[in-house]
């Protein structure tokens, strides 16, 4: 009778492509070597050990559960690894992830930063410019109606002097000299450029010349 011999490899490898398969023969070829070792250690001598191992060989080839064995701890094993995998890939995927975050969180404070030094330049800048106007309009003020107000008494003063000084038939004039005066300095120049553009010149001249008449 011939008795057909099973082969570890043909029991644990059906599909030459699945990776589980190969490896859960892989382990099988680990724990036989692992025997061997084992048997050496002991003091067996090569012959021995030979007829150790194809007992082993046979008993694996031969027993479902030897064999489940093997393919539940590549499973495992697979499992295990791939986790690994993961778990490292994951690592490195978060570290940077979190290089770039930080790199972009630079930029974004940077800029951020940036962003408020300007606004506040800008609001500095608004505030002395209010500042600014405000200073000219209150100098402006205070220059413009004290120069106003001197131009006017300065017409004011030499109008009297001039009324005392003159006769009575030209104080009319006089008087219709002042407000013409007044008018223009209102509408045109706030300073008289001179006694004679309000008529004193030539009143003056005309009160010097003219003799006294009776009373």
């Amino acid at each position: 009778m011939t008795h057909n011999k099973k082969w570890v490899f043909s029991e644990l490898v059906k599909d030459s492509n699945d990776l589980s398969q190969l490896i859960a023969y892989a382990i099988y070829k680990a724990d036989k070597d692992g025997v061997a070792n084992g048997l050496r250690a002991q003091g067996k001598t090569e012959a021995e050990i030979q007829v150790k191992l194809d007992s082993y060989h046979d008993s694996v080839a031969t027993t479902l559960r030897l064999q489940q064995s093997c393919r539940d701890r590549a499973e495992a094993l697979m499992i295990t690894v791939v986790k690994g995998i993961a778990d490292k890939t994951n690592k490195q995927a978060e570290q940077q992830i979190k290089a770039i975050n930080d790199e972009n969180k630079k930029a974004l404070e940077k800029a951020g930063t940036k962003a408020v030094d300007e606004y506040h330049k800008k609001i500095k800048k608004d505030v002395l410019e209010k500042q600014s106007k405000s200073a000219w309009w209150w100098s402006f003020t205070i220059s413009g109606f004290s120069g106003v107000w001197a131009t006017i008494v300065l017409i004011i003063i030499v109008w009297i002097i001039s009324m005392a000084a003159a006769p009575e038939s030209e104080r009319n004039h006089l008087t219709g000299s002042l407000f013409n005066r007044m008018w223009n300095y209102a509408t045109s120049s706030p300073l008289p450029d001179s006694e004679s553009d309000i008529g004193i010149g030539k009143d003056t001249s005309r009160i010097v010349t003219s003799p006294p008449q009776k009373p």
